[in-house]
């Protein structure tokens, strides 16, 4: 069920971790990037509440994160879990290296810092999704 709050989503849905229902707040550049809610959009949601709440990391955290997530979900076109290939994951690293490639931040080639960043935040998504 969806319904608009302040200008922001609010979706209302069961994470698989948990029993009960939960709320969760969608900013509007995530919903603009990503589009209609799809199987990667509700796994992204959970994670990222998952993050803010279970590893109580902070709501910076979590925005760094949905940005650099969703990056790599509209760069490589992914829609379902099965979608993410080691193949889209090297095609993501190449495109954040290479100016001539990259368009993930609307500009050349990251820093290798900033690249870190990505792959770090790609990296733990992999890992909560193998749970």
């Amino acid at each position: 069920m969806s319904n608009e709050c302040a200008g922001n989503s609010v979706i209302s849905l069961t994470i698989t971790h948990y029993p009960l229902p939960i709320l969760i707040f969608c900013h509007k550049t995530f919903r603009a990037i990503l589009g209609n809610v799809t199987e990667i959009n509700t796994l992204l949601r959970d994670y990222l509440n998952y993050l803010e709440i279970e590893k109580n990391r902070s709501p910076r955290t979590r925005e760094n994160y949905e940005r650099y997530l969703a990056a790599f979900m509209r760069q490589s076109r992914i829609k379902t879990a099965s979608d993410i290939t080691p193949e889209a994951v090297t095609n993501f690293r190449i495109a954040l290296a290479r100016p001539a490639l990259s368009r993930v931040e609307g500009r050349g080639a990251l820093k290798k810092s900033t690249q870190s960043y990505y792959v770090i935040a790609l990296r733990n998504f992999l890992k909560y999704l193998a749970k």
